[in-house]
């Protein structure tokens, strides 16, 4: 319970609030116009946005859902909310059942949304090939009308990467690390808490202390996520061997004369250099994922040091904009982690 404190903690709160000022103004209705229950109207309104609170929090909680299908989730959320609140007001006013025309309508479109997610993957194959082709077709051409290498041939040759070989059930050295030394931080930033005499800073220290332990949660699976690509066998491979299948690719094409033979090879080389270039986008990205894990790191020594300052003082400080702080640091973080979820081990 204590990683979903700050998952629920504010939909909790708002939840709260929802039922004591809706039945504050409910006692308010009752006591001075019974025959015309006007407070319906408010909780209907606000209950509204608390169902899209709640249902931005179930998304929120699916780490593994890729976009296209957040997307229609979002969509599809959206749709049963406000339908539902249309049929409630469509209850509450008439006997006639007008809303049924907006939930048709819009239930169409939420069809075809759904069956365009569900045929987005199929068409992204399918256009694959014909984006390969052409400029294979383009290089034949020119071999026939120029004795010198193509320009494909010209970019300078991939170099193997130093790619870190990490050991199935091991952690990368450095991210474990920072990993370490972000807990500690936790651990720290929790005694503060604890030694707060003030009330009100206790408090508001506390909310700081759940955003940090969501902060150091993104931190492990992040971590965790750089650990799987590291360790897998078949990325290591493709970093050793398709830098050499290049280079040897280009030394057929500096020989070869048939035309047949040559088209065949250009097709190859597209294909190699297309992985390569997917092969290089991964390694960026795993490396800008440490550096935000870094970047992070250093922000909560700093947010650690000025809890310090401000229990050494007896001051309270200006925690809403800590808190500020730590929320931009993990949406950071969270970002990385969801770019490196996209990434398909298996098709690299």
């Amino acid at each position: 319970m204590e990683k979903l404190s700050l998952k629920w903690r504010g939909f909790l709160g708002h939840l709260g609030i929802y039922v004591i000022v809706i039945g504050m103004l409910a006692m308010i209705n009752l006591l001075t116009s019974p025959d015309y229950l006007w407070f319906r109207w408010p909780a209907l309104g606000w209950g509204v946005g608390l169902a899209f609170h709640l249902w931005g929090m179930f998304l929120a909680t699916r780490k593994n859902m890729s976009w296209k299908w957040r997307g229609f989730f979002g969509h599809l959320g959206t749709y049963l909310i406000i339908i539902s609140m249309l049929g409630m007001i469509n209850l509450m006013t008439t006997d006639f059942p007008w809303f049924l025309f907006p939930a048709a309508g819009w239930g169409a479109g939420l069809a075809f949304h759904f069956l365009g997610t569900l045929l987005s993957k199929e068409q992204g194959k399918e256009a694959q090939p014909e984006r390969h082709e052409r400029p294979s077709q383009q290089d034949e051409a020119e071999s026939y009308t120029d004795s010198t290498p193509t320009r494909r041939r010209e970019e300078p040759r991939p170099r193997p990467v130093e790619y870190p070989l990490i050991k199935k059930g091991q952690t990368n050295p450095t991210t474990q690390a920072h990993l370490d030394k972000a807990l500690a931080y936790q651990t720290q930033i929790n005694n503060l808490i604890k030694a707060t005499s003030e009330a009100s800073a206790r408090v508001r220290l506390q909310d700081l202390a759940g955003q940090v332990g969501e902060w150091v949660e993104a931190i492990e699976d992040l971590v965790k996520r750089i650990d799987d690509i590291q360790q897998n066998s078949l990325i290591r491979q493709d970093f050793e061997s398709v830098p050499k299948a290049i280079a040897n690719l280009e030394a057929r094409l500096a020989t070869e004369t048939d035309p047949d033979i040559r088209s065949q090879l250009e097709r190859t080389l597209t294909n190699r250099q297309n992985q390569w270039a997917s092969l290089e986008r991964l390694q960026h990205m795993m490396k800008r994922a440490e550096i935000q894990i870094e970047s992070t790191l250093s922000s909560l020594g700093t947010i650690y040091s000025q809890l310090l300052t401000g229990q050494s003082t007896d001051h309270v400080a200006d925690y809403s904009r800590l808190s500020t702080e730590v929320d931009e640091e993990v949406h950071a973080l969270q970002d990385r982690l969801e770019a490196l979820e996209e990434v398909k081990l298996s098709r690299i």
